[in-house]
């Protein structure tokens, strides 16, 4: 039977079995909101969405959403102090549609990136990781607190795996630890890929789990990634964008592929 977002609703309800968990469904939007009494905390699904998940990926979607609740959950629980764990901090890319605060109304600690991205911090706590807010600069500056950030991750390794489409050389980036996105904000490595390329380096971030890169050398580099970019950003349980960028020089500058390519006949 085709899933709805009546059925998916239920089953995500019975998977979750938490009797901590209230959840209120909105039939207009198609929407669930489930609220954890203990952490005053909620997450808002989109219904919709995680039919399509469900029908092209089966229970395994059904799975991530329900990890993602709990994790989101977990996070908000946790109360370790930003100070005492300094080599757990991390920059993480979001869509610029992305709230600027909780929902009680405190301010996330954030840097302008792109028109469509915006960079995010957390405090990683193993499973999962909390965002920063403004609380947390109490102790520690606000540029310490980012600096830092960085520097824990640029020593993380970037394993590519590699593929040729037409000429183009294809990069992905894909470890699961939830910093794959984070990984073009490495300066160093962007610079290597960009020296090494025998055209225009094109990146993009569909979402929080995978980088994808491309050393574009003729039209269909541009109309594959416009795909991959699509394919992956209606996957990933926190999507970012559906645009990509050509780097230069540590700037980005967005392509509207698939505009551009159906002007052209691709």
């Amino acid at each position: 039977m085709k899933p709805t977002i009546f059925t998916v609703k239920e089953l995500l309800i019975n998977k979750l079995n938490n009797p901590d968990y209230r959840y209120t469904f909105d039939k207009d939007s198609g929407t669930l909101q489930v609220k954890n009494d203990r952490v005053k905390n909620a997450v808002t699904i989109q219904l919709a969405e995680l039919v399509k998940l469900i029908e092209r990926d089966g229970e395994s979607a059904l799975d991530k959403q329900v990890y993602y609740i709990t994790s989101s959950f977990a996070a908000a629980q946790n109360t370790k102090r930003v100070e005492d764990h300094m080599d757990d901090l991390y920059p993480v890319i979001r869509s610029s549609s992305f709230p600027l605060e909780t929902k009680e109304g405190e301010p996330f600690i954030v840097t302008d990136h792109t028109a469509e991205t915006r960079i995010y911090y957390v405090l990683d706590l193993g499973n999962t990781y909390r965002l920063l807010t403004q609380k947390d600069t109490s102790v520690l500056a606000v540029e310490k607190i980012k600096s830092q950030a960085l520097i824990n991750l640029n020593t993380k390794t970037i394993p590519l795996k590699e593929d040729n489409v037409a000429g183009n050389r294809f990069y992905f980036v894909r470890t699961n630890d939830g910093y794959d996105a984070s990984r073009l904000l490495n300066e160093k490595f962007m610079e290597k890929m960009e020296k090494n390329a025998k055209g225009q380096i094109v990146v993009a971030v569909p979402h929080q789990d995978v980088l994808l890169l491309v050393d574009v050398v003729n039209e269909a580099g541009y109309d594959v990634i416009g795909h991959l970019t699509l394919d992956f950003y209606a996957s990933g349980p926190v999507p970012i964008t559906t645009l990509a960028f050509e780097y230069s020089k540590g700037h980005l500058t967005p392509v509207f592929i698939l505009a551009k390519n159906k002007q052209k006949g691709l």
